[in-house]
């Protein structure tokens, strides 16, 4: 089998939005050999189209931040090692002006909505893509789509990285998704496990292109392990592993909540604008307070759901069946006004029909309150019957309703797959990395966005990273 060799100064490992970025910034510092960009798709971007519904919201500028005169950033926003990161937007934003500034040197103007999130002009996540890519291309960057990178080693004071052809990178992510749903938990899976694993030795020796690319500076921009089906395997901590680098622990983030309630199936579909709280209980029957979320919650067949539980899922990925999610669905009134309430509606549905003298059931008691499926599922979380008369409903049935309303308490089996997943937590250590993300452990590699120990909620903080994160060499 012939093995292709190819000899740059930087490689580029993944070609989505770190990649992509490093591209465009390392381009202006390399010499002659100029910068390749490996990616493992047939095209780079990939993931990044599908970001923001299509939309792509790719920046957060929050007014009430603005306003505290602390930059455009929330960094309560971001997870993992917070202080790190306020330091790399520091150096960004010395080196750039602002995350504004330097996406407007490129062409790329954005939007706010009233939230803070940011768009491009365009509303187009292909827009961006094109923005970073044709601008790194005018900058001298080469892409080579199609190869798997497997293997990377020091040598001679630079890197000598091993790549197959990616023909199979498609089967690959199946199988990888295949395996994650089977149970096994073997969420990783590297490109020379599948070849040695999946790929017979005739298929690896007749169609298998190998390359070796040799290169001076080395930059991982593929991405953690979340959405696998885009390419995004968890290749680039095995690569940084094998350089010398500790990984912490990695885990699904930005995705639903699974729950061990019964009745879930009978809140399929619905939603709910509530206040999410995630509760760690203690040991002496207290609970800590972890965080809380504002949003439409959205219930599944087997969990929770929405923006909101989102950007909750890390501490049920951290926690697992430890964690409580407790829900108010009237975060703006007390106990006490939502137990007057259900009082009125008592004397209000006690009375019969004018007409028939029917009396009315429990099943109708919250209607204007509540979704009537929700009332029922509340209703029989309380002990009551749905199809017992609201005349006989005492203080105290009203009392626990209104407990549960308030306090709607779900006990946590775990956060969602990588599959269903925007985001993940954990990667390489701070410890390891310098403020411009190169490495403090192998000369000339450089450690980008997902990779790295920081992560944030949804609203465009993660792409935000990956940019910055990957944009000062």
């Amino acid at each position: 089998m012939e093995i292709k060799k190819v000899y740059t100064d930087v490689l580029i490992i993944g070609g989505g939005a770190a990649g992509l970025s490093a591209a465009v910034s390392f381009s202006a510092s390399a010499v002659a050999d100029g910068v390749i960009v490996l990616e493992k798709n047939d095209r780079v971007g990939k993931k990044l189209l599908q970001t923001g519904g299509g939309k792509c919201n790719i920046a957060h500028k929050s007014p009430e931040v603005r306003s505290a005169g602390t930059g455009t950033l929330d960094f309560s926003k971001f997870h993992g090692e917070r202080e790190f990161a306020k330091n790399v937007v520091a150096l960004f934003n010395r080196k750039y002006g602002s995350y504004e500034e330097y996406l407007a040197s490129l062409g790329l103007w954005l939007r706010y909505d009233e939230q803070g999130r940011g768009y491009p002009a365009s509303d187009s996540a292909a827009g961006v893509l094109d923005t970073f890519r044709l601008e790194a291309a005018r900058r001298g960057a080469k892409f080579m789509c199609g190869y798997s990178a497997f293997r990377a080693a020091r040598i001679n004071g630079g890197f000598l990285v091993t790549a197959a052809t990616s023909r199979y990178a498609s089967q690959y992510s199946d199988v990888l998704v295949r395996r994650e749903n089977s149970g096994t938990g073997d969420r990783t899976m590297t490109a020379k496990q599948y070849a040695e694993s999946v790929l017979s030795p005739v298929t690896r020796e007749s169609d298998l292109e190998v390359i070796e690319i040799r290169c001076r500076r080395l930059v991982l921009a593929t991405g953690g392990c979340a959405a696998p089906q885009t390419g995004s395997t968890g290749d680039g901590f095995e690569l940084a592993k094998s350089l010398g680098h500790n990984i912490s622990p990695v885990r699904p983030s930005l995705c639903p909540i699974r729950v061990s309630q019964q009745l879930m199936k009978q809140l399929k579909g619905l939603r709910v604008h509530a206040e999410a709280r995630a509760l760690l209980p203690n040991s002496s029957g207290g609970e800590k307070f972890l965080a809380r979320e504002y949003g439409e919650v959205q219930f599944t067949e087997n969990g929770l759901s929405g923006i909101c539980i989102f950007n909750l899922a890390r501490y049920a990925a951290v926690y697992g069946t430890k964690l409580i999610i407790a829900l108010d669905l009237f975060p703006n009134l007390s106990v006490s006004e939502v137990t007057a309430r259900l009082f009125k509606n008592r004397e209000l549905m006690s009375r019969g029909t004018k007409e028939s003298k029917a009396e009315t059931e429990l099943q109708d008691f919250m209607t204007g309150l509540v979704l009537r499926r929700i009332g029922t599922v509340l209703l029989k979380e309380v002990g009551l019957s749905p199809s017992s008369l609201v005349k006989n409903l005492s203080d105290s049935d009203i009392e626990a309703l209104a407990e549960l309303i308030k306090n709607w308490r779900f006990k946590v089996t775990g956060a969602g797959s990588f599959n269903l997943a925007q985001c993940t937590i954990g990667g390489v250590p701070a410890a390891q990395l310098n403020t411009n993300l190169s490495s403090k452990i192998c000369k000339n590699l450089y450690i980008t966005g997902e990779l790295v120990n920081v992560d944030g909620d949804c609203g465009g903080y993660n792409l935000m990273w990956a940019v910055m994160s990957a944009s000062l060499p």
